[in-house]
């Protein structure tokens, strides 16, 4: 059966926040007046049906994430420390801005619109022997430990652009998780990838991947209001997710990014503007 979403979004909002598991009831949004709760949802299947207008569906996993289940609590992982890669030299400061060996490794992050100044303060760099080498390398530091590093094949060449070092963990860890420490108005964007977060530096946070249970207390306990902003191909699980975190409480919109389009490979300028009006329509209530 094919979703009709905007049904299913309104479905989803009158069950968010319902800890009750099985079938549960509440007044159906579909109905033009209903005072006895006609509509039910199973939690197991996300499968609804309202016993007055007949409305019925089901709510893809996306959305059913926005009813909480009432399984305890999981405790938050214990963070890893790690150290970065061997012969490891940051290439936007002195020795390693002089190295013309890094050159090509500069000329990529050009290329992908990420000025010197904003790797700069990234503190990218890279190797120049071992199986990391060919590779810009950017450092996930939090409270001024290392959490991990992301490496970004740049010559083309290798079977695998991406790679990470082994027991980096992305549970509760977030590339740039400083910007939401940050007392301000303006709003910090979530996304994806750290070349997603990179062109809107400092002003991004990136998930290394899809958001998880584990960022969620990360983003609650933001001192400025956040964006939810994924690839354009997961904007249902980005709205989903930026819906849960207001339901949580949490000061959070969200930006649609188009079809085929990542937030790394959209005009910053145009997300940026669509951020401040999406924190503008958090305060109103709108979204």
């Amino acid at each position: 059966m094919a979703v009709d979403w905007d049904q299913a979004e309104k479905v989803a909002k009158a069950f968010a926040g319902h800890t009750s598991r099985g079938w549960i009831r509440v007044n159906c949004p579909l109905c033009v007046r209903d005072y006895k709760m006609s509509l039910g949802l199973n939690t197991k299947t996300g499968g609804y049906n309202c016993f007055k207008c007949g409305s019925k569906g089901w709510l893809p996993p996306t959305l059913r994430d926005l009813v909480p289940d009432d399984q305890p609590a999981k405790p938050e992982p214990e963070k890893v420390v790690m150290t970065l890669p061997d012969g490891f030299i940051e290439i936007y400061s002195e020795p390693g801005w002089s190295a013309s060996s890094f050159d090509n490794a500069r000329e990529y992050m050009r290329r992908r619109g990420i000025s010197d100044s904003i790797c700069a303060g990234v503190g990218v760099g890279g190797v120049l022997r071992g199986w990391l080498a060919g590779r810009v390398i950017i450092p996930i530091i939090e409270d001024d430990q290392v959490r991990g590093w992301v490496a970004r094949d740049y010559t083309k060449t290798a079977l695998r652009p991406y790679m990470y070092p082994t027991g980096m963990s992305r549970h509760g860890t977030l590339f740039n998780a400083m910007a939401l420490r940050e007392e301000t108005d303006e709003p910090a964007l979530i996304v994806e990838g750290c070349f997603d977060a990179l062109p809107y530096w400092p002003d991004a946070c990136a998930c290394l991947g899809k958001p998880l249970s584990t960022h969620i207390p990360l983003i609650l306990a933001a001192r400025r209001p956040v964006i939810i902003s994924l690839d354009g191909d997961a904007w249902e699980e980005g709205w989903a997710f930026a819906m849960k975190l207001r339901h949580l409480g949490g000061r959070v919109g969200f930006v649609k990014i188009p079809a085929g389009e990542d937030p790394g490979s959209v005009d910053p300028t145009w997300l940026r503007e669509k951020a401040r009006a999406a924190a503008h329509e958090w305060k109103r209530g709108d979204l």
